[in-house]
């Protein structure tokens, strides 16, 4: 569906060396995303030129960040959707193991199935989890567990700072992919940054081949998390940090 040459050449030039035999992985990703469309309302780019720039190099543009911050370990991917960049980056970073979290139960599902069908891709298969992040995180098993927790256009980075660090074990990494407004919303969200004890290690500024502007805000994670976040999913809307 894809052209894998098309693919190799530009995954390599975002510093990502698929090797060639394993190319195919990132067609299933794909096809399936296609075919599965109508049923799980996945994604409105079905084009098969859009899916490889917009979703697949996107989302590869995130595995040079992890590899600078972890040699192996938990990746959380909050927010995934239809995989992006959690699946993808599984798929090119086998050393390490990803967990995939969405609030909507159909594109859970339709992940279960995916990574079902891409089942001799990984050495240890991707965690799938259908919750709401302010929920998850609150559970003793799953607070302050991950290395890094990443997501890309879920929410504003404010109330991603308070849904994605609880997660993060003291010393780990949240990495937000973000577009062209990533300043702007960095001043907005000096508070969330304070409160969360977090600090921006590095801004990564990516181009993709289509000519969108990506930003890759990289924090590390200073300090446990205070008990009373994050708060609910109301408050986090009607009062962000």
């Amino acid at each position: 569906m894809i052209d894998l040459n098309k693919l190799s050449k530009l995954s390599k030039e975002y510093g990502v060396d698929i090797p060639q035999e394993r190319l195919r992985y990132f067609d299933v990703v794909a096809s399936q995303l296609v075919e599965k469309n109508k049923l799980y309302n996945l994604t409105a780019i079905t084009d098969p030129d859009e899916i490889l720039t917009k979703h697949i190099i996107d989302s590869l543009t995130l595995v040079p960040v992890l590899n600078d911050v972890v040699e192996s370990g938990e990746v959380l991917d909050v927010g995934t959707g239809a995989g992006f960049p959690g699946i993808v980056a599984a798929l090119a970073a086998d050393n390490l193991h990803f967990s995939l979290l969405d609030s909507i139960e159909k594109k859970t599902n339709y992940l279960s199935e995916l990574i079902e069908e891409l089942s001799d891709a990984f050495s240890q298969a991707p965690d799938v989890y259908c919750a709401r992040a302010e929920e998850l995180s609150r559970m003793e098993e799953y607070r302050e567990q991950f290395d890094v927790c990443t997501s890309r256009a879920v929410a504003s980075l404010n109330c991603l700072i308070e849904l994605c660090v609880p997660f993060i074990k003291k010393g780990g990494h949240f990495i937000a992919m973000k577009g062209k407004n990533a300043d702007a919303e960095l001043e907005e969200a000096a508070n969330a940054i304070s409160a969360l004890s977090i600090r921006l290690v590095k801004t990564h500024s990516i181009i993709l081949p289509d000519g969108s502007e990506r930003y890759i805000l990289d924090f590390v994670k200073e300090a446990e998390t205070d008990e009373k976040y994050p708060r609910r999913a109301a408050a986090i809307k009607k009062r962000p940090l």
